[in-house]
């Protein structure tokens, strides 16, 4: 049962037991798309099939007899702000006449019975019914406009007065947009069968009667609320339900302080939003001019201006821009003054803007400013950039009407295209899930009504500027503006996560990405005006957009959508776009092998930036072995060949090289093999398109090749060779025997609903003087709470003074992801978080580190919300690595020639655990054992002042995993003890007798 109170800002689907009455659920169905990100919850859905045609929309005989014998519609004329205009800022009014498009309104916007000629002079026909309605009742505000017999919509705007001084002008624009969308969306196939908003479907099949009732100016005359102020709303409904648009007035104050002007460059001029400091001097009444120059204090990253500045020079006398992060903002602040700066800039990391808190009052005011505003003043340092920095004084309205905003309106209206195609006309709820992209699609109907000959994909476009007081070429109502420029809008699938409950934050990641296949056609295929009739790209992209959308069902996920466009573009061009969608789509993170999870859960999904096979028609070769080995162990080497091309590869030969101090091993290959030296070859023949081969075989490896010992902790010897530090919180790292990669002991840091930043870190640097490969290995397990409570690895060559993430030298097992801003305090970072389901080794590559003093850290931080688990860390070395790689190669008679290497730089040969460890300690006792190697047992001797002493022993392999483990009594100066290893496999082992805080571990091999 479906409840719409007339005047409530709500409206409900309820569901009800038929048998006891009682009411099961209920579900609040109104599409809020208030500014300040309030949740909604679209409505439910059930799930079953649903056919679907493509078909380009068809109209009956007897429209198409009719258009054919109208020369125009109904000559009716409305004084607008039309399209592509987003609003009064983007374009003035202008008289249009006879906008209605003849197919898609034979009759003109008026008619209703499908016979020529009007049947309203008002604001209504068979599209919408737009009406004032300022004291919230749905109902019309009368009398409504009218246009008289002549149907002449003309009526005059000051936008320098309150909306209730042009409320028929508003309603009539109201009327204009709606049906300019009508007519859009039914060239693109959202027509009568697919479930469009008509009274009279004019012979063709689908529910009728369900028009739009479009309300102007709503509940203005009211007591402002949240939901009626900054607003606007979409009422869905089935098929034959008519449903409902509701468009607010916005308050002065949602436009926040336009406290910069950019003077100069001209392309840019115009006022930003910012907020000032809470701390030093305000801006005073007259404002702030001068110059920008970009603040350095010497540091890897000298913009944060978290030291003194060494460029005083540049900074004396001007406006210095300084990046948020690392250290608090009145230090920025005191630096930036004693370099001689007149004001401050604040540059945050987003466009979402905070207060500056702080208590030095260095002399000078300062300003934050967006993420993308900044953008604009950096890139046009050079180009004689002047600004002013001021409290700007109030003019105008103080409201201003969403009515005329038409991107606005153009974002209400996508959302019954999308409520009616996803999952079919009859379940106008389908979009209710946590994933769900109702608001993504929505944006992009607006980015389209609005697109021009001569725009570029890469320019920054705003939703809602207009109501926001802003520049044309403003934010709006989001985080960053659309743009393919990513240095712009950086989003990508795995942002997702970071968007809480609110599904306007969720939808400007699925925007931006169709966007940018918008752009990708459009540059291709060309850009066409004609948003209604067009061939070029653009016109492609929209109708693979909304096809994308008739062929998902209820509840679908991004990588859902994603297929559903890639289904759209087979049936509509025969594939033809098929890896271009491809590349769009994983350029930000919704590639080929990306998981979109339950769309009920928006931080499941794993984000993925690579393309199909097919999408590369080739050849291919991928190698891969053993990844770790201990010296003479064996290495299994498999090659795969893939065949892509759309023909088949005849004579395909494979070659592959033996490493260095490996051979191979005689018999051990699958297939017939030619020895040639260090050389094997393999003739494997035709492989057919999309076909794939097979080979495997095994190679030896030489007992004296290792890698190199450097430093090791199992954390089984106590926490000596660690320091932890807890910045913020309660509860740092500790050893642990909940769990543990090898042996009995790990670290552990608790992820709990406290905020925390704790550090875990080696005590003593540790030396990479004269070294070829070192790396940092360690394993861990995390389980945390995804995104918002991450662990990272931390490198100092400086003993601690500064820290850079190691993220970009992790090789192997990297982090899950992006970080938010919190708990380090950092900027653009990515960290471990999440499940990662059993222990990980991670390899960083510290080759640029070779002659440095090495500390590493380990650091976890987290949010007060939610407490999962935490994160485990154990087995950290460092050692200069040593491998085993070569490249194999597959040519054919077609002339391919492709060849592949091992990943992570090749096999990895364990270190020696015993290097060195007897000339460390001078031990009280000394060990011998034999034989060594050994096939059975293992003859200890013990010698020393050991009388009566009780000593520990473990038996334990080079991954430091014990196997065995017992205690000795000793009864003499000199004991004995056999130890029985049949049990072992072959390979290295070590066996270590420990007397309070001495130990003496010894190698041995078992054949």
């Amino acid at each position: 049962v479906k409840v719409a109170p007339s005047t409530a800002s709500e409206a409900w689907n309820y569901y009800i037991d038929v048998a006891t009455g009682e009411i099961v659920e209920k579900k609040d169905i109104m599409i809020q798309c208030v500014f300040d990100d309030h949740d909604h919850d679209d409505s439910f859905c059930h799930s079953s099939e649903q056919s679907t045609s493509l078909n380009v929309p068809q109209r009956s005989e007897a429209i198409r007899k009719v258009v054919s014998e109208i020369e125009s519609t109904d000559n009716a004329s409305y004084r607008v702000y039309p399209i592509p205009g987003l609003s009064p800022d983007h374009i003035g009014r202008f008289l249009i006449t006879n906008p209605a498009d003849p197919m898609e309104s034979p009759f003109g916007w008026h008619d209703t019975d499908g016979v020529v000629g009007p049947e309203y002079t008002i604001t209504r026909g068979n599209n919408v019914h737009a009406v004032l309605d300022r004291d919230g009742d749905r109902n019309a505000d009368v009398p409504e406009p009218d246009g008289g017999a002549g149907l002449i919509f003309d009526y005059a705007i000051n936008l320098d007065n309150e909306p209730e001084t042009y409320g028929d002008a508003s309603t009539v624009n109201l009327f204009y947009m709606n049906n300019v969308m009508h007519d859009f969306a039914a060239k693109y196939g959202f027509d009568e069968a697919a479930g469009n908003f008509q009274e009279n479907n004019y012979g063709s099949s689908g529910a009728a009667n369900d028009f739009v009732k479009a309300f102007a100016q709503s509940e203005a005359d009211n007591d402002p609320s949240e939901d009626t102020r900054n607003n606007a709303r979409w009422l869905p409904a089935a098929d034959g339900f008519r449903p409902a648009m509701e468009m607010f007035v916005w308050e002065r104050n949602v436009a926040g302080l336009q406290l910069l002007r950019i003077i100069t460059p001209t392309n840019i001029a115009g006022t930003y939003s910012g907020t000032p400091a809470s701390f030093g001097p305000q801006l005073p009444t007259d404002g702030i001019t001068g110059q920008v120059a970009i603040v350095d204090d010497g540091t890897s990253q000298g913009g944060l201006g978290c030291n003194p500045l060494v460029n005083q020079g540049e900074i004396n006398g001007k406006i210095a821009l300084i990046d948020r992060g690392i250290c608090n903002f009145d230090l920025k602040v005191q630096n930036a003054a004693n370099a001689g700066a007149i004001a401050v800039v604040v540059c945050n990391i987003e466009d979402d803007l905070i207060s500056m808190t702080g208590s030095i009052n260095s002399g000078i005011p300062a300003v934050m400013v967006g993420n993308t505003d900044c953008i604009r003043l950096k890139s046009n340092i050079d180009n004689g950039l002047q600004i002013k920095l001021e409290i700007p004084r109030n003019t105008g309205a103080e409201q201003r009407d969403g009515t005329l905003d038409n991107g606005i309106v153009a974002h209400e209206y996508g959302h019954g295209i999308s409520t009616r195609l996803v999952g079919g006309p009859q379940r106008a709820g389908c979009l209710s899930r946590d994933e769900q992209m109702g608001e993504g699609w929505s944006d992009f109907f607006t980015l389209t009504m609005a697109a021009q000959f001569g725009d570029k994909g890469s320019d920054p476009r705003g939703i809602g500027t207009f109501v926001k007081r802003e520049n044309t070429n403003g934010l709006g109502i989001r985080r960053f503006p659309y743009t393919t420029d990513m240095s712009i809008n950086p989003l990508t699938f795995s942002d997702i996560i970071f968007t809480g409950s609110s599904p306007h934050r969720l939808g400007e990641v699925w925007c931006v990405m169709i966007w940018d296949l918008y752009w990708a056609l459009a540059d291709r295929d060309g850009f066409d005006p004609d948003v209604y009739n067009g061939t070029g790209g653009n016109n492609t992209a929209i109708q693979l957009v909304m096809d994308g959308m008739k062929l998902l069902d209820c509840s679908p996920s991004f990588t859902d959508a994603r297929d559903g466009i890639l289904a759209a573009d087979v049936a509509n061009n025969a594939g033809a776009n098929q890896c271009l969608i491809w590349e769009v789509f994983a350029r930000r993170g919704l590639g080929y092998s990306a998981q979109g999870g339950d769309s009920n859960d928006r931080t499941d999904g794993t984000e993925a930036f690579d393309m199909p096979p097919s999408c590369s028609p080739e050849l291919k070769i991928t190698k891969t072995a053993t990844e770790l080995i201990n010296p003479s162990e064996t290495i299994t080497v498999t090659l795969e060949i893939r065949n892509d091309k759309p023909s088949e590869a005849t004579d395909v030969v494979v070659k592959d090289i033996i490493p260095t101090d490996a051979s191979y091993q005689n018999n051990s290959a699958s297939q017939a093999v030619q020895v040639n030296g260090d050389q094997l070859t393999f003739n494997v023949g035709s492989i057919i398109s999309g076909g794939t081969h097979t080979i495997s075989y095994v190679l030896n490896t030489a007992g004296n090749n290792f890698s190199d010992f450097i430093w090791y902790d199992g954390i089984e010897d106590g926490t000596g060779k660690w320091v932890d530090e807890i910045i913020d919180g309660k509860e740092g790292w500790k050893a642990t025997t909940t769990k543990a990669n090898v042996g009995d002991n790990a670290f552990f840091v608790k992820n709990d609903t406290v905020l925390s930043d704790v550090v875990l870190q080696n005590s003593a640097p540790v030396s990479l003087n004269g070294k070829s490969f070192p790396v940092l290995r360690f394993h861990h397990w995390v389980n945390s709470e995804i995104g918002y409570d991450p662990g990272i690895v931390q490198l100092s060559r400086n003993g601690g003074t500064t820290w850079a993430n190691a993220g970009d030298l992790i090789y192997k097992n990297g982090y899950t992801g992006k970080i938010p801003y919190q708990p380090f305090a950092i900027p653009n970072q990515s960290g471990y978080y999440g499940d990662s389901g059993g222990w990980k080794d991670s390899y960083i590559d510290l080759r640029d580190y070779i002659g440095d003093d090495l500390l590493f850290r380990f650091r976890f931080g987290s949010d007060n919300s939610t407490a999962v688990e935490g994160w485990y860390v154990d087995e950290v070395a460092v050692f200069d690595m040593k491998t085993y790689q070569s490249s194999a190669c597959a040519t054919s008679a077609q002339g391919d020639n492709v060849c592949d290497e091992l990943p992570y730089f090749g096999t990895v040969i364990n270190y020696d655990l015993t290097i060195d460890v007897d000339d460390v300690i001078d031990q009280s006792f000394s060990m011998n054992i034999f034989p060594n190697p050994t096939e059975d047992w293992l003859n200890i001797t013990i010698t020393g002042d050991i009388l009566f002493s009780r000593f520990s022993y473990k038996v334990f392999n080079i991954s430091g995993k014990t196997l065995s483990a017992g205690d000795l009594d000793a009864s003499a100066k000199t004991q004995s003890q056999v130890l029985d290893v049949r049990y072992l496999p072959s390979g290295m082992y070590f066996v270590t007798f420990r007397l309070d805080d001495e130990f003496v571990t010894k190698k041995f091999v078992k054949n």
